[in-house]
């Protein structure tokens, strides 16, 4: 037990005693700027197939939600919970899955 305590400490020793040497020419690297991307509202699903589109949005308020399913320029309430937002999200994911096995890209 002694010897493992041993080699613990001369092992965090040798670690800690490390220095860490800045680079010289570090000012001297450029840095490309990378973009930015657009924040994405996980709450809302925009889907296409030629020129139908549909969304699934789903609108929290407190502990309950709401899913809007929009089509043809309607929207109805596709599925309601007043218990707790991710039933709407699993929703959402299966409705999503469906309208992509048949053919709608959705992002």
């Amino acid at each position: 037990m002694n010897k493992i305590v041993l080699v613990m400490i001369v092992i965090l020793a040798g670690c800690s005693t490390a220095k860490v040497q800045p680079m010289s020419n570090a000012s001297s690297v450029p840095v490309a700027a990378t973009p930015v991307p657009a924040p994405v509202d996980p709450t809302l699903v925009s889907c296409e197939k030629g020129n139908d589109s549909r969304t699934l949005a789903i609108v929290i308020t407190g502990k309950s939600c709401v899913l809007n399913y929009s089509k043809g320029g309607k929207t109805h309430a596709a599925y309601s919970s007043s218990s707790s937002k991710k039933r709407c999200e699993a929703k959402q994911f299966k409705m999503r899955r469906n309208l992509e096995k048949s053919g709608y890209q959705c992002k």
